[in-house]
C-alpha cells in the first residue's frame, strides 16, 4: 500500500512521547485527547528504506531521521485519513520541516482532519487556521478546524472545502502575510463560495490564547462563531 512507511512511522514515534516535548505542547495549548487523538510523538531511531521512491525521499530529506530526531511528529492526513505527511518541529527553536509523500499533491493534506471530519460532516462548515498551534486551542472550540500549515490554502484544499462544506471561515493570521493570505484564498475560493472571516485580537489565535487564556478565548470565538452565524 503507497504510503504505507509514513503511517508506520507515524505510529512508531507516537509509541514515545518525551516528558519535555509533552509539556511543551501543553503549554502551546495542546490537550491530552488532542495528542492522543492525533498521534502525536517524539521522532527516534533511524530510517533504512527499500527500493521505494518516496522511501528513499523520505532517507534524503531525514538524512535517515538524524536531522529531525528529537523533534515532535505531527501527522498530515487525507481526507480518507491516511497519513501523506508529516510536519516536525523542534521543542526550543522555531524550526519546522514538512515531509510529504509524492501522491500528496494529488489530494488534500491537512493537520487535526482525524478530530474534525465528522463535525465537518454535520455542520458543513470547515475553519482553517496556518498552524498546528494555532489549531489546538481552537479546535476545542469550534471542532470542525484544521490547520493548512500554509499562509493560505492550496488549490486541493479548497477542493476538499468545497466537496465537503457550502461555507469556509478563515482564521488566519493576522500579520501582513496571513493579510495576503485571506486575499489569496477569497480568489481561490472565488466569487460564487461563501467564504466568511473571523476577527481576533493578536496576529493569530495560538497568541491570543496564550495572551488571554481559555476562558476568554473560548467566549470569544463562541461569540465569532454567532456573528458569522456559522454553527459550532
Amino acid at each position: 500500500m503507497q504510503g504505507r512507511f509514513l503511517a508506520d512511522l507515524v505510529r512508531r514515534f507516537s509509541l514515545r512521547l518525551d516528558l519535555e516535548h509533552f509539556e511543551y505542547l501543553c503549554g502551546r495549548g495542546a490537550s491530552e485527547d488532542q495528542i492522543d487523538g492525533l498521534s502525536l510523538g517524539s521522532v527516534f531511531g533511524a530510517f533504512t528504506p527499500t527500493n521505494d521512491p518516496d522511501q528513499v525521499a523520505f532517507k534524503k530529506w531525514s538524512w535517515g531521521l538524524k536531522r529531525i530526531r528529537d523533534h515532535i511528529s505531527y501527522p498530515l492526513t487525507d481526507q480518507a485519513g491516511d497519513v501523506v505527511g508529516v510536519l516536525t518541529g523542534d521543542h526550543i527553536e522555531k524550526n519546522y520541516s514538512k515531509f510529504t509523500m509524492s501522491h500528496a499533491t494529488s489530494t488534500a493534506f491537512l493537520f487535526g482532519l482525524p478530530l474534525a471530519i465528522q463535525s465537518i460532516w454535520d455542520t458543513k462548515v470547515v475553519w482553517l487556521v496556518e498552524g498546528v498551534f494555532d489549531w489546538f486551542p481552537l479546535q476545542r472550540v469550534i471542532p470542525n478546524t484544521v490547520a493548512i500549515t500554509f499562509d493560505s490554502p492550496g488549490w486541493k484544499q479548497i477542493q476538499f472545502v468545497k466537496r465537503y462544506a457550502d461555507v469556509v471561515v478563515l482564521a488566519i493570521d493576522q500579520d501582513e502575510a496571513g493579510k495576503k493570505g485571506v486575499e489569496i484564498a477569497k480568489k481561490r475560493f472565488g466569487p460564487d463560495f461563501d467564504v466568511r472571516v473571523a476577527q481576533y485580537p493578536g496576529k493569530d489565535p495560538g497568541e491570543f490564547w496564550a495572551d488571554r487564556g481559555e476562558m476568554d478565548f473560548k467566549r470569544h470565538f463562541q461569540r465569532e462563531a454567532g456573528r458569522l452565524g456559522v454553527a459550532i
